[in-house]
């Protein structure tokens, strides 16, 4: 059965944040929460990772080939901080491309074990995001998020391992769930142990802290759960500062990627994108969704939050676009699966991905290609509060047409 939420309260309740709160607790769709005989889920989900095996056969990106550098600084007893710029999170993920390099060397041909490692490794992380999936929302809900095409791409061929930190913070989540709200109990430390490794894995869930710290109803409880993860994601890079304290500053906490920016550089009208930079209105969007949805449950404010980070983003890589897929999937409505298709043939298509599809603009896709994919996603999170509104405004529109093109046959 799928678990309750937790109720969240706040000091001063309003209609707005309750009314959102009640169109969130409506997801998933009644449709994906029912059973599926175990022999036939079983079969989809061994489907799923033979799908993932299947691509990492096709070849592997530039990603790849940072693991190999690290392991190789690893391997030597460097200290990757210090020594290559191509690494740009935090310790944990640094132990796993360390154990890959010890696995491939028993192996005869050790670049295919390491990128079978790899594969394997984030395949369970996806496996585990099907599992919680399916405990808080159903079986269809999780087998829709295995399946889908966007994830299997990226773990596959990618092999970026984004799904473990957003699992470790939906496990975090749903721990805050489980707690009682007037206490910090045991599950709300644990919860904040877990998220502290998320962001110690790869520090995407940055800004919720603040996310859970909103959803606490006192102020002593409010500071502990802002500051105790990000504390312990600091501590975590202590072994390394002493020689790798430039290296962190730049290319962990001052890292910038591509900054193409889609929603700011393609959807925001000039005259804010020229004095707000994308990285500001990142922080404001982040901050005001986490007080938005003070009331929501912590795992749906996580899968949420998802979403506001990609539409928000200043940079945007293929790889965050696996990101909003346990969103997609839960929230299930027609512009997430518009947003799943073009994902899709975008990984197909752009020369950083699978290369399937020939003579598109790679400029394009990463630059307006990107910002009809965020576009997709703001529509899908403004389905989700609006439905009624966008289903009546698009009879009405439909009707419009109609009449129109019916005068012209006149």
């Amino acid at each position: 059965m799928r678990a309750k939420p937790t109720p969240h309260h706040t000091d001063i309740p309003t209609a707005e944040s309750s009314h959102l709160a009640e169109a969130v607790a409506k997801a998933p769709p009644a449709i994906l929460r029912k059973r599926i005989p175990r022999p036939l889920f079983i079969t989809a989900v061994a489907i799923g990772i033979g799908l993932r095996i299947w691509v990492s056969t096709l070849g592997y990106n530039f990603d790849f080939e940072s693991y190999a550098v690290v392991a190789s600084i690893i391997d030597s007893g460097g200290n990757v901080y210090a020594e290559t710029h191509r690494y740009n999170y935090g310790p944990v993920w640094m132990y796993a491309v360390h154990a890959a390099s010890q696995f491939a060397s028993f192996f005869d041909d050790p670049i295919a074990a390491f990128g079978f490692y790899f594969t394997i490794l984030l395949t369970l992380g996806d496996l585990g995001l099907c599992l919680l999936l399916k405990r808080r929302g159903g079986d269809g809900v999780a087998l829709l998020f295995f399946l889908n095409p966007i994830s299997i791409i990226i773990t596959g061929y990618h092999r970026q391992f984004g799904n473990l930190a957003l699992l470790l913070g939906l496990v975090a989540a749903d721990l805050f769930d489980r707690g009682e709200t007037d206490r910090l109990g045991w599950q709300k430390w644990l919860g904040m142990a877990v998220l502290a490794l998320s962001l110690a894995t790869k520090h995407l869930l940055f800004a919720f802290p603040w996310w859970l710290a909103v959803k606490q109803r006192r102020p002593f409880h409010r500071f502990v759960v802002l500051v105790v993860p990000v504390a312990l994601f600091m501590a975590s890079f202590l072994p390394f500062w002493h020689e790798g304290s430039q290296g962190i500053t730049d290319h962990v906490f001052l890292y910038r990627s591509s900054q193409n920016a889609p929603l700011w550089n393609g959807l925001v009208p000039p005259v804010i994108s020229a004095v707000v930079p994308a990285t500001v209105g990142l922080l404001l969007a982040l901050t005001v969704a986490g007080l938005v949805f003070r009331r929501t449950s912590a795992f749906a404010s996580m899968l949420l939050y998802t979403a506001v980070l990609l539409v928000f983003s200043p940079a945007m890589a293929n790889q965050y676009l696996a990101l909003a897929m346990p969103f997609v999937v839960w929230f299930l409505n027609p512009f997430g699966i518009a947003y799943t298709v073009a994902a899709t043939l975008h990984l197909m298509a752009s020369s950083d991905g699978l290369a399937l599809i020939s003579g598109v603009n790679d400029r394009w896709l990463y630059t307006w290609g990107f910002t009809v994919l965020v576009g997709m996603l703001l529509l899908t999170v403004a389905w989700i509060f609006y439905r009624d509104s966008i289903i009546g405004s698009s009879r009405r529109v439909g009707r419009w047409l109609g009449h129109e093109i019916g005068r012209l046959f006149r």
